[in-house]
């Protein structure tokens, strides 16, 4: 499945949500790997972002971590967060996994009845989830009142 880093960084603690909501069985083991794979992304866009913020004169604070000072810096940060912003929706990632195995059927099967799975996170997962059964619904007959 391919995906810009944007989706992935904003869907990424919605993944570790759902990945802690998961009983344990097929289901969790193809999370932990798209999980996995997903970190690895992550921690890679971290370094980048590090990189580029260090470019524009941001302070390292430790490991990726950077500030901008916002009363000296200013022109710097706004330009990082353009160049930030434009990288992260433009760049496309790659996950190898088979959204087949992702349904909305199947997660909801394996979620544990105790940290049930809130709607508004599996809207941030749609990218992993496979609806198929969703649109090969037949659309419902309308009938037309007088």
């Amino acid at each position: 499945m391919e995906l810009t880093l944007k989706e992935l960084n904003d869907s990424f603690q919605s993944l570790n949500v759902v990945a802690e909501s998961l009983t344990a069985g097929k289901m969790k083991y193809r999370f932990a790997k798209v999980l996995k794979a997903a970190k690895g992304e992550v921690e890679t866009l971290g370094e980048s972002l590090a990189a580029m913020a260090k470019k524009h004169g941001a302070q390292m604070t430790g490991g990726d971590r950077f500030r901008f000072d916002d009363q000296k810096q200013k022109d710097e940060l706004i330009q990082f967060n353009t160049e930030a912003s434009e990288m992260m929706k433009s760049e496309k990632i790659k996950l190898d996994f088979d959204p087949k195995y992702f349904t909305f059927d199947e997660i909801t099967k394996a979620e544990d009845p105790k940290k049930p799975i809130n709607a508004a996170v599996l809207a941030d997962l749609l990218w992993l989830v496979s609806d198929s059964e969703i649109t090969n619904e037949p659309p419902k007959a309308q009938t037309a009142t007088a």
